[in-house]
């Protein structure tokens, strides 16, 4: 999983999941339902709480393994507050409404959920991240299993989901849509950790799709009902003044009263609501009386009282009853309190169009209606807080809705009333009626206009849909309709209040966009009838026309009618897409069915992404419109820009009914592309072996290769495809095929064999291979390996035993030189190396590489026993030099380990240990310079010569002083005592000039002690103070000096003492040292140069100033004739000095001396440029 940042402040599609979720599927708002439920719930705190104890919930789904529990009638809180700290248990939930038949469609629900779980994490699942990467690079729109997909894979990130299906009855289910069956066939399929809870009506066919694992009937009881009455009661003054009342004659009025109500409830806590709100309309004592002694037993009649009761009322309160109905039971939405208020002053308006004048009421100028309206509708309507603070009106329950439909005759006596035709009317009231321009508002205007005008956005997202349902005569309302649609400024105002972004964020909107949106078709044919201003050709900001409109939202017969008023079907819109890419994308057969019998297509336009509508079809799988397309003439191998045709399309997705119907069409098993692909590559690479006997048949040429030389055997290898191999050689496909690299499949099957990744797969396609008459040495590319080669140096040791029984030579060179037993023993492999030499002894033993190597030179290297072992039993010659004189042993000891050593020295030790390289160095030089003590031992133990120089003379002590091995120097010393401590090497550098450019302190200290000669010179008159002082190391000067090296002595040529050098480089630390033991300051050189000139001449102020405070002399002429007077370098008060000096010479200074410095350090490691430098200048 991946971390994303969600819930980002703007919406931004593109770059967030949760935002592109919204933005493609609309998804149900389940929170605000929850809410509107826990605030009912919240009247009655410990209602329900036996239903939270029961066994059933608790133990056994809650806490236990229980996966599906239904119940028949407050869980989600619960399940919330119990759980909410702990991040590896999510609760989702879905609330079924009968009134949101058009919203209930899998993909909404399933979106819906997984928008609730990446409320819960940070984390976005890899599968949401690749659906979104989809639509990002194509606009590809994940279907049902997509969406499924995206919800298992977000899940694995909790140990439990518990999951709440309420309302289940309510789901819509027909035969179209069939949503019922496919939520619960998907419900089925999730995984483990989810527990699901549905809660229905006890309906039989449930339990036959559910499969609950446990059933539990939820039902109010009498202590519920008694605490929800009591609450209610206290929460209503009026009410508890009458019940009061009524106790005063009474003390025991209150308790017959709410006994009263839970007998006529029978369990049903749905009367019980229903009869304290009727009774709660009461204003008298003696009409609650009468009110509680007609209480009915079920919720029809308890309805029919109330619509008695409203009848009953005052005109005024009986008409804002019955149109508040009228609302609440044909809104195609829940309304807030202000918007139906807003509504209902609109339609009095409209009800007296002269009265309104087209000025809309605003919501400033409309108080008090919503204890109007509770007391007006007795009962049957209540007014809830929403998640948003809004004020939601409803029906007390949906049967309540289901009533009033059934009896609209008896509610809605008057024909205006009865139909939407009304709704209709104060929603084009109201848009016709809002102030706007022919600019865009901004957002705060659209704000403005919304808390102004709380009606306008539903009327912006309905009016359509109301005048389509509208029945009987429909000319004036068609004509306010028109009307407003041809404003351009009050349609665009709309269209940005609508929820649809699709249609939000547009501008330039015709009235015939709006129409295919609504598919409002007799409203443009009545508009064309009356010789309207038209253009049905008419393009948004984006390009659409209503026809990209139509095809968009599935208004099939619209967009038939705009076909036959000759709208232009192949205008693109901005991503180049044609009504035609609109219906494929969408996938809808009917609407591609209807532009294809058009005619009048271009059927090779491109989107911008390159998709022809034949291209998208091949990718997204879609068989029927694929072969309607080629029917009508679709360029079969058409390609973009990368040469992927719509048969690699489907390749590339797998689709093989629509592979094998393009390549019937005609389709290339080629493509023009860079990578030279072809459709049998693919099916090698995926093993598709119907696919590849269905090319065979076809004589496709099995031994065309790819842009790298890849062959379909080549591929099917590489993809472990034995059976696709199979195929492929049967039908004669080339065995020997060599690649651009040189490599032929066998070596690809060997490396494949000998990997991290080998597999019985590899093993029989080297069998399949070799039964097949592979060419077993053939070399490859530019290093010349056979497969043999490749098996030795991977360790394969069946596959090595394997090509040796098929003939492979070992004996075979690559382009060093090297034979199979060569690649064996530096991969380290005895057993193949075993294997090698059963073959071939002789042959392999003794070959060396392009280096003089013999197989036992690289085993030493490599410390390998077993292996030095195996190759001196059989033959191996240890007194064998490579091409820089080493033997075995020398790289025995340079890799360290005593072992091989021991078994070479009992060789051949007389030879081995005496012998040099072609610099002169035994086997004891190599273990002083790697440190090896024990081998050191082993060595002289043997007869080691101690004395024995190398070409330079230098000596064993001499080569371990340059590894710094204080322990092997000491061994050196104590057996060889003073003469390695006095040799010189080829320069008369002795050891302590050695330790002494090293830096060790101990060694030279190690030397002092052992009489080294503190003073003495090499051929260019250096001691070691000297070269101690050029490397700038303070401990090892000072050292040297407390053992009384001589600070007076000059380089024989130059006469330059240490203080000159110390100054020379500026270590001032030094030249004190150097001056507390003596140093002159004013000596000069053979230039007449002193340490103070040398230090002016590179710019080491901080050494000038010390020699200045010392009291060297300024006036001292050098070589050149001049002096550094007083006014030259004169210190301040702090012995700073100040002045600029002039070079010796007249050249300037270095800024620095750190470069003099680096030069200085290393000049005994091997440049000896500095040397001549320190005498010279």
């Amino acid at each position: 999983m991946g971390m994303i940042q969600l819930g980002s402040k703007e919406c931004d599609p593109k770059s967030n999941p949760v935002d592109w979720l919204k933005h493609i599927s609309k998804p149900l708002d389940f929170e605000k339902m929850h809410v509107e439920s826990f605030q009912i719930a919240q009247r009655t705190p410990k209602a329900g709480r036996w239903f939270l104890n029961s066994t059933e919930f608790q133990d056994k789904w809650r806490d236990g393994s229980l996966r599906k529990l239904w119940c028949h009638g407050i869980l989600i809180n619960h399940l919330r507050s119990r759980f909410s700290s702990n991040p590896e248990i999510a609760c989702i939930y879905i609330y079924f409404d009968h009134r949101q038949h058009q919203d209930h469609c899998v993909t909404k629900l399933l979106c819906s959920v997984i928008l609730q779980l990446l409320h819960d994490t940070k984390h976005v699942s890899n599968k949401i991240q690749e659906a979104h990467s989809a639509w990002k690079s194509n606009q590809q729109m994940p279907c049902e299993r997509d969406y499924l997909k995206m919800l298992k894979s977000q899940a694995k990130g909790f140990k439990r989901i518990f999951f709440v299906i309420d309302a289940l009855d309510e789901c819509l289910d027909d035969m179209e849509t069939n949503t019922l069956n496919n939520l619960l066939e998907i419900c089925q399929e999730l995984p483990d950790n989810f527990r699901l809870m549905f809660t229905s009506r006890p309906v039989t066919k449930f339990a036959l799709l559910i499969k609950p694992s446990c059933e539990l009937k939820i039902a109010a009881n009498n202590d519920d009902i008694n605490a929800y009455l009591h609450k209610f009661v206290k929460s209503r003054p009026q009410l508890n003044g009458i019940v009061e009342k009524g106790c005063k004659a009474d003390p025991l009025f209150r308790d017959k009263t709410l006994e009263t109500i839970v007998e006529k409830s029978h369990g049903m806590f749905l009367l019980a609501h229903l009869h304290i709100q009727s009774l709660a309309s009461t204003h008298t004592l003696a009409g609650f009386k009468s009110s509680l002694a007609q209480l009915s037993t079920s919720p029809d009649a308890v309805y029919a009282t109330a619509l008695e009761r409203i009848k009953k009322q005052d005109r005024p309160q009986r008409e804002l009853a019955i149109k508040a109905l009228n609302w609440l039971v044909h809104a195609e939405r829940q309304l807030t309190v202000d918007e139906l208020a807003h509504a209902l002053a609109i339609q009095n308006g409209a009800d007296d169009p002269r009265s309104l004048a087209w000025q809309l009421p605003k919501a400033s100028e409309i108080i008090g209606i919503e204890d109007a309206l509770i007391a007006a509708c007795v009962g049957i309507v209540v007014v809830l807080s929403a998640a948003d603070s809004k004020r939601i009106v409803r029906l007390t329950h949906g049967t309540a809705e289901e009533y009033l439909r059934k009896n609209q005759a008896f509610v809605f006596p008057h024909e205006e009333s009865m139909s939407t035709s009304m709704l209709t009317r104060t929603c084009l009231y109201c848009l016709a009626g809002i102030p706007s321009s022919i600019e865009k508002p901004s957002e705060s205007s659209m704000g403005e206009i919304r808390q102004q005008y709380p009606f306008f956005s539903y009327a912006a997202n309905f009016w359509g849909i109301h005048l389509d349902k509208s029945t009987g005569s429909r000319g004036d309302l068609y004509k306010l309709a028109w009307h407003f649609v041809s404003d351009k400024g009050k349609l665009g105002t709309a269209v940005q209040a609508m929820t649809d972004v699709r249609v939000s964020h547009e501008t330039n909107v015709s009235g015939v966009h709006i129409s295919a949106f609504f598919g409002l078709e007799k409203l443009v044919k009545k508009a064309i009838a009356n010789h309207k201003d038209i253009n049905i050709n008419a393009q948004t900001k984006r390009g659409e026309t209503p026809l990209h409109w139509a095809a968009t939202h599935g208004r099939r017969s619209f967009m038939e009618f705009l076909i036959q008023e000759g709208a232009e079907l192949n205008i693109p819109n901005v991503d180049k897409r044609t009504v035609l890419h609109k219906a494929v994308m969408a996938g809808d057969e009917g609407l591609i069915d209807v532009f294809l019998r058009s005619g009048n297509l271009n059927l090779e336009l491109e989107d911008s992404e390159g998709y022809t509508c034949l291209r998208w079809a091949a990718r997204y799988g879609q068989l029927k419109t694929v072969e309607a397309l080629l029917k009508v003439g679709a360029e079969v191998d058409a390609s973009d820009k990368d040469g992927y045709t719509a048969l690699r399309w489907a390749a590339h997705e797998g689709y093989k009914p629509i592979i094998k119907s393009l390549v019937h069409h005609g389709a290339s098993v080629k493509t023009s592309g860079r990578d030279s692909w072809t459709l049998l590559k693919w099916a090698a690479q995926e093993g598709q072996e119907d696919m590849i006997k269905f090319l065979i048949k076809r004589r496709v040429d099995l031994d065309s290769t790819d842009a790298d030389g890849f062959t379909a055997l080549r591929w099917a290898i590489n993809y472990h495809r034995t059976m696709a191999a199979w195929l492929l050689l049967q039908a004669r496909a080339d065995v020997n095929k060599t690649d651009n690299q040189g490599m032929q499949p066998l070596h690809a099957v060997v490396k494949s064999c000998c990997g991290p990744e080998s597999s019985k797969a590899s093993m029989n396609l080297l069998w399949l291979l070799l039964e097949n008459k592979a060419n077993v040495n053939a070399q490859a590319g530019n290093h010349n390996q056979t497969p043999l080669h490749l098996a030795t140096s991977r360790g394969g040791s069946s596959t090595v035993w394997l090509l040796l029984e098929n003939g492979a030579d070992p004996r075979l060179l690559d382009s060093k030189n090297r034979t199979a037993l060569h690649c064996a023993v530096s991969d380290n492999n005895s057993e193949v190396c075993r294997i090698l030499l059963q073959k071939d002894a002789g042959g392999l033993v003794h070959a060396v590489d392009h280096d003089g190597q013999a197989p036992l030179h690289i085993a030493a290297k490599g410390g390998n026993s077993d292996i030095v072992r195996l190759l001196l039993d059989n033959g191996a010659d240890p007194k064998r030099i490579d091409s820089h004189g080493r033997t075995a042993l020398h790289c025995a000891v340079q890799s360290g380990n005593l072992g091989v050593c021991r078994d070479l020295v009992q060789k051949a030790a007389d030879y081995l240990i005496h012998t040099g390289d072609r610099h002169g160095q035994t086997p004891l030089h190599t273990a002083a310079i790697a440190g090896s003590t024990s081998i050191l031992w082993l060595l002289l133990e043997n007869g080691a010569d101690l004395r024995r120089a190398d070409v330079d003379r230098r000596t064993a002590l001499h080569c371990a002083i340059q590894g710094e091995h204080v322990e092997v120097c000491q061994a050196l010393i104590r057996e060889a005592g003073d003469y390695l401590v006095h040799a010189m090497d080829d320069e008369r550098r002795s050891p302590l000039h050695h330790a002494a450019s090293w830096g060790n302190l101990d060694i030279v200290g190690l030397l002092l002690d052992h009489k080294a000669a503190v003073d003495g010179q090499d051929n260019k008159g250096l001691t070691a103070l000297h070269v101690a002082v050029s490397q700038g190391y303070e401990k090892v000067v000072d050292l040297l000096l407390q053992r009384a090296a001589n600070v007076h002595m000059a380089i024989s040529r130059r006469k330059r003492t240490a203080a000159h050098i110390a100054a020379y480089l500026g270590h001032v630390e030094i030249v004190e040292s150097l001056l507390r033991y003596g140093a002159v300051m004013d000596v000069q050189d053979s230039r007449g140069e002193t340490p103070l000139h040398l230090a002016v001449a590179q710019g080491h102020k901080n050494v000038q100033t010390l020699l200045i405070k010392r009291g060297a002399d300024v006036k001292i002429l050098h070589g050149r004739g001049s002096t550094l007077n007083n006014q030259e370098a004169v210190p301040n008060e702090a012995g700073v000095t100040e002045t600029v000096y002039p070079v010796v010479g007249g050249e300037r200074p270095s800024p620095t001396g750190t470069p003099v410095q680096n030069e200085a350090k290393s000049w005994w490691k091997g440049d000896k440029r500095f040397a001549a430098r320190v005498e010279d200048e």
